[in-house]
C-alpha cells in the first residue's frame, strides 16, 4: 500500500508549498518527537521533484533510520546512500549524513556547494554549533528545511534567525496528543538528593 501524508504531514506539506511560492527558500518545521517529522520531508522533497537531497543528523544510527523512513516513499525510484566515518556514498541521489562527517573540510570539498536541490537538518536545534554554521554556510540548495521538536535553547543560539523566521509549521506536545498523533503518557520527575 502506498504511503499517504497523515493531517499534520497533509497541513505541513501545504504550508511549504505556499512559502516556496513566495520565493523563501529556507523554513523550520517545529514539530514534537514522534509525529512523522522525516517521513513528512521525504514528502516535501517528492512534492518539489528535487533531484538531489542531503539529510543532515548528528548520529549515524539516525541517518539509516531517515534513509529507511525515505524509502517507504520513494522506494527504488532514487538511489540512497550514506555518509559517516568511513562510509562516504557521495554519488547517491539522496545522501544521509552525519555533520561530523560532512563538516570536515576534506570532505566538504567532495561536494560542490550547489550539488544538493534540498537540504534537511534534523535536530535543527544544534545548529548553533560551529559544525552546522560552517556547513550552513558552505551549502546553497535550493531549499533548506530544519526539523525540531525544541527550538527554544538555553545557549542563546537563535535557531529562527538562522532560517530568517520562516516557520512552516508548528505542532507542540500537546497538540500532538490532542490529534492522536502521539499516545498519551505519564511524567514522573525524580529530584537529586544532595
Amino acid at each position: 500500500a502506498e504511503l499517504v501524508p497523515n493531517k499534520m504531514q497533509e497541513d505541513a506539506l501545504l504550508r511549504l508549498s505556499h512559502q516556496r511560492a513566495f520565493g523563501i527558500s529556507k523554513s523550520l518545521i517545529i514539530s514534537a518527537t514522534a509525529t512523522g517529522k522525516t517521513i513528512l520531508s521525504a514528502f516535501d522533497v517528492k512534492q518539489t521533484g528535487a533531484q538531489r537531497c542531503l539529510f543532515v543528523v548528528h548520529r549515524r544510527n539516525i541517518a539509516i533510520k531517515a534513509m529507511d523512513e525515505f524509502k517507504k516513499v520513494f522506494g527504488y525510484s532514487k538511489t540512497m546512500g550514506l555518509y559517516s566515518g568511513d562510509q562516504k556514498e557521495k554519488d547517491a541521489d539522496f545522501v544521509f549524513a552525519t555533520i561530523q562527517t560532512i563538516s570536515r573540510d576534506q570532505d566538504l570539498n567532495n561536494f560542490k556547494s550547489d550539488d544538493f536541490d534540498y537540504i534537511i537538518i534534523d535536530e535543527t536545534h544544534r545548529a548553533g554549533a560551529p559544525t552546522y554554521q560552517k556547513f550552513m554556510d558552505y551549502f546553497r540548495p535550493d531549499f533548506m528545511l530544519g526539523m525540531t521538536a525544541t527550538p527554544e535553547r538555553g545557549d542563546n543560539f537563535d535557531i529562527f534567525a538562522a532560517f530568517d523566521h520562516n516557520i512552516a509549521y508548528e505542532i507542540r506536545l500537546n497538540g500532538a496528543m490532542e490529534n492522536k498523533l502521539v499516545c498519551p503518557f505519564h511524567y514522573y520527575g525524580v529530584t537529586d538528593i544532595t
